[in-house]
């Protein structure tokens, strides 16, 4: 999520707050210090990539995050409609793609994800249609222009899930939830539709425990979570009468992990599937919140939301299941922050006044 729009970005160069600066967060890479393991800690940010060259005119923006073997790519698009921005990272941290326009045109949301070997983004268009592209990894071509475009409002971050061996993205429009299947060659393969109120919000996952993707939305009045077997198989589905508005779903070892927002806050529910929902509550994880994000760094969970003064939390879901959580300074909008896992280590990025910054977090 993020965006400059169509004015001229300052090119962004990651400076390391230690003097030395080490590799980070990539195979075969360590940070410096090293992360932790005690699991009843509270987070402590680790390693921070500060970007204060980087100014967002609006700071409404839409990023979307996704790394790659080489490094990691960012993208943005203002959610007020604008040209899709993007730059990438090198396994130093340091900008390797400088702030560029990857694809001009009227966008206002994006996803991500480096799959089959190629660096995959997808961005919603004010026509109600969603496009997918397979852009080079330094994002200075698009290499295979739009072989996706479902009739779509709403995307979920990762532009494609692992549904057995196929390889799908979920989108959601006014008839409901639509699956689409894509073939090793970009190629449709199916789309299955799961009639529905129109989506308000869409997120996707691939599964741990199960080949399975599977996907939740909220839409007016309810909220649901969708197992998918394959392109062209829809497995069980769990509905429940209450919504769950910016929902967040990430799998783990023993099923799931949904959060999203209520009346009360960010709540966060934990589980196998069909017991993951707005009725089957885990935990409050912050009243007031708002907009959360998840991530599962092969070992714990682990949650980011907004609180109520508008400040950026991270936090991991302890040993004992307890919520352990520390605020960061930063204070984007509500959609310009992502939670990623990479390699195992987990990082927040965040777009902001302060311009952009990729920050590390680690357990003493």
């Amino acid at each position: 999520m993020g965006t400059v729009g169509r004015s001229t970005c300052a090119v962004l160069v990651l400076a390391c707050l230690s003097a030395a600066c080490g590799h980070v967060g990539f195979a075969e890479q360590s940070p410096v210090p090293g992360p932790g393991s005690n699991g009843n800690a509270v987070p402590q940010a680790c390693f921070t990539a500060p970007a204060p060259q980087a100014t967002f005119p609006d700071l409404d923006v839409d990023i979307a995050v996704a790394a790659k073997p080489d490094g990691v790519a960012v993208i943005w698009a203002p959610r007020a409609v604008g040209d899709l921005w993007g730059l990438t990272l090198d396994q130093q941290w340091q900008i390797a793609t400088s702030p560029q326009i990857v694809k001009p045109g009227s966008w206002s949301g994006t996803g991500a994800v480096y799959m089959n070997g190629a660096l995959v983004i997808s961005e919603v268009e004010n026509t109600n249609s969603v496009k997918l592209d397979v852009a080079s990894d330094d994002l200075t071509t698009i290499e295979l222009s739009e072989f996706g475009c479902p009739d779509a409002t709403t995307i979920a971050k990762q532009a494609l899930v692992s549904a057995g061996s196929d390889s799908v993205s979920a989108t959601g429009w006014t008839t409901g939830l639509t699956v689409t299947g894509y073939d090793t060659t970009w190629a449709e393969s199916n789309e299955m539709t799961v009639p529905s109120a129109t989506p308000a919000a869409v997120t996707a996952t691939t599964g741990i425990a199960t080949p399975d993707a599977y996907v939740a939305w909220s839409m007016p009045g309810g909220c649901v979570v969708q197992d998918i077997e394959n392109a062209s198989t829809m497995g069980a589905s769990a509905s429940y009468p209450t919504g769950c508005d910016s929902p967040a779903l990430v799998a783990t070892p023993t099923g799931l992990a949904l959060a999203f927002e209520d009346s009360a806050g960010v709540e966060l529910s934990v589980g196998a599937f069909g017991s993951v929902g707005p009725s089957d509550v885990t935990s409050t994880l912050a009243a007031g919140a708002s907009s959360p994000r998840l991530a599962f760094d092969g070992t714990r969970l682990w949650f980011a939301y907004l609180d109520a003064t508008g400040h950026a939390v991270v936090g991991q879901l302890s040993d004992g299941a307890d919520p352990l959580a520390t605020q960061t300074v930063a204070t984007p909008a509500a959609a310009a922050f992502e939670l990623v896992a990479i390699d195992n280590d987990v990082w927040l990025f965040t777009a902001d006044s302060g311009g952009m910054t990729a920050t590390m977090f680690c357990l003493p």
